[in-house]
């Protein structure tokens, strides 16, 4: 693993161990790290699922499924997905699209905006059909192995990290900065109940950039 990557999975281990792992433990007595984070793959599986999906996983991306394969409780979504369930996503996804239309391609800001394209596998589910996507096959002005934002109501795809790493590193950043709460699982502030003392109706940038500086 890119010792940049083990760092960051480094602390992120550290803080679920400090903030969460306490709270999964009221319910689960004895829970380890294990009872959030799933253990990694080995080299054979993550090649034998490269095989099926039919395309390389960028290097981050590949190197994270070593250590963790998904995770039980997870910033900002209810499932960072392991990856069977995140084939069986892709793979309903792709014979959803092939029951489609398709016109001419339309690209923006080097991310197509389709439903859904060969190339996008899925990394993690909001439970409602929504999350984010990795993007193998990138077209002119893209980037292999982007993150982009899927919503299964529209087309609209926007490049929501420019890598995998670039996704941990923003998920740690909003760990640290206490953007999120650990209560039954990960919660953002601004989808906390309303009177939930930290609850903000800010959006992350806005609340963030009102928090005093160290």
């Amino acid at each position: 693993m890119p010792d940049s990557l083990d760092s960051v999975w480094t602390r992120l281990e550290a803080w679920l161990s400090t903030h969460l792992l306490p709270v999964v433990a009221r319910d689960t007595p004895g829970a380890t790290l294990g009872h959030i984070l799933r253990p990694g793959l080995s080299e054979a599986a993550v090649a034998a699922a490269e095989t099926t999906f039919g395309f390389s996983f960028p290097a981050d991306f590949r190197a994270s499924l070593l250590r963790h394969d998904g995770a039980v409780f997870w910033p900002g979504t209810e499932d960072f997905l392991t990856l069977a369930a995140a084939w069986e996503d892709t793979r309903m996804r792709r014979e959803l699209l092939a029951e489609q239309t398709t016109g001419p391609e339309v690209v923006v800001d080097g991310v197509r905006q389709v439903w859904w394209d060969a190339g996008w596998w899925s990394l993690n589910s909001d439970g409602g059909g929504n999350g984010l996507v990795l993007d193998a096959r990138p077209p002119a002005g893209g980037v292999a192995g982007q993150v982009l934002d899927f919503d299964h109501e529209t087309t609209d795809r926007p490049r929501r990290h420019a890598s995998f790493m670039a996704y941990l590193e923003d998920v740690l950043a909003r760990l640290d900065s206490g953007w999120y709460v650990a209560s039954e699982w990960l919660t953002a502030r601004n989808l906390l109940a309303p009177d939930h003392p930290e609850y903000t109706e800010d959006d992350y940038a806005t609340w963030l950039a009102r928090q005093p500086r160290p």
